[in-house]
């Protein structure tokens, strides 16, 4: 007899912490974003920006931590 046992190495990703939708900032001042999730294997991470507010987004070459942190913003 054969005895098949399945599993799965993957977990869907959570959010555990978002960044805000709605930050005030001035020019100069430091840009910080952070979020956080869980999953296997661990997320990784990547930051884009939208120019149009809405659909054209590009990515932040470099921002793949946790973390976006730009200073003096303009």
């Amino acid at each position: 007899s054969t005895k098949i046992t399945t599993f799965s190495l993957s977990a869907d990703i959570v959010l555990k912490k978002e960044p805000p939708t709605d930050l005030e900032c001035y020019d100069g001042d430091t840009l910080r974003l952070e979020v956080a999730a869980t999953g296997h294997p661990y997320p990784k991470y990547q930051w884009f920006f939208c120019p149009d507010g809405e659909s054209d987004f590009k990515r932040l070459q470099g921002h793949t931590e946790k973390t976006l942190r730009i200073e003096k913003i303009t």
